[in-house]
């Protein structure tokens, strides 16, 4: 299993809806309209999601994980720990669907300088059994996405349901805190629990609780780092692949452009990088024949990236 990352599409989302609507209840009619839902959230770039895939597999099968989180108001987080049923994906999808979505979209948050509660909508597992090991490695590199995808947002509040107790417990260990584990709600319903590996736990914690244990592995998403490459979204689509193995030759398929297209493209942002970090292209990347000097800037600029990830944060994250 070779497993990478990358963002999640529309399309993504609609071939997998058997399996991811799970994470949204049990509520037929809601999981019909859930396309509908993340066609809105798509449209007004307020969704964040992920997609890990095994790149031992071919086509559509590759797909091994999906996750998915926008921001929402403080009133509705409130809501979620304290009073809404399981399923805060779902709650989400309802009021959008109602007409009162609680997301918050980028143009909302640069008006919140205390930043925003981020709400996991799915974070789900594609023909993999989360308690086998397989899985795990999967999770690593999900946390991986994560922390990448949401660097340079000011988050206030993590809040995600998990199902089972290894699950809980991983989270636990990363720095999170229990925050609801439904058990009134299973009392007063107890034919909607479905046992002890799929039963539902809040997890969350927020900023001022994640700075009192600054080991922690989820620390790091509440450090907010400067942006310097300020990369486009085309930008850093290429980069990603080519973090993730691909060559020229397979970024020109990925892309459905030639060869030297891919070449400009890379001149382009050597060219724009050396007018904002060029130490993101070592101090040897100068000099030398041309094809020598293009990969020694390639090699230096994706170490650099991989130093700092939160310079793949989508641009609505700046």
């Amino acid at each position: 299993m070779s497993v990478e990352y990358r963002r999640t599409k529309l399309d993504d989302l609609v071939r997998n809806l058997p399996g991811l609507a799970s994470c949204y209840g049990r509520d037929e009619h809601l999981n019909s309209q859930l396309p509908h839902v993340w066609s809105t959230l798509f449209d007004a770039s307020a969704m964040i999601a992920a997609t890990t895939e095994d790149r031992t597999v071919s086509g559509s099968a590759r797909i091994v994980s999906m996750g998915a989180s926008v921001f929402v108001t403080d009133s509705f987080a409130e809501e979620i720990r304290t009073t809404l049923p399981p399923n805060p994906g779902a709650h989400v999808a309802r009021r959008i669907l109602e007409g009162r979505s609680p997301v918050l979209g980028p143009d909302d948050l640069k008006n919140l300088p205390n930043g925003a509660a981020l709400c996991i909508m799915h974070d789900s597992f594609v023909g993999l059994d989360r308690n086998a090991e397989p899985s795990w490695i999967v999770k690593e590199k999900m946390a991986e996405a994560f922390l990448v995808y949401h660097s340079g947002y000011r988050i206030s509040e993590y809040l995600q349901q998990v199902r089972g107790r290894h699950h809980r417990d991983w989270m636990l260990m990363s720095g999170m805190r229990l925050r609801h584990d439904y058990s009134k709600f299973f009392t007063a319903n107890p034919n909607e629990d479905a046992g002890q590996d799929e039963h539902p736990y809040l997890i969350g914690v927020t900023r001022q609780e994640m700075m009192q244990t600054p080991g922690a592995r989820a620390f790091s998403m509440f450090i907010e780092k400067p942006f310097r490459l300020r990369l486009s979204t085309r930008e850093q689509d290429l980069i990603r692949r080519a973090l993730a193995g691909d060559t020229d030759e397979e970024l020109s398929g990925a892309f459905d452009v030639s060869l030297s297209t891919i070449k400009k493209r890379w001149a382009g942002i050597y060219d724009h990088i050396e007018t904002t970090a060029p130490d993101a292209l070592g101090s040897d990347a100068f000099g030398g024949e041309d094809g020598r000097r293009g990969s020694e800037r390639r090699r230096h600029l994706l170490a650099y990236i991989r130093e700092h990830p939160e310079e793949l944060a989508p641009p609505a994250a700046r």
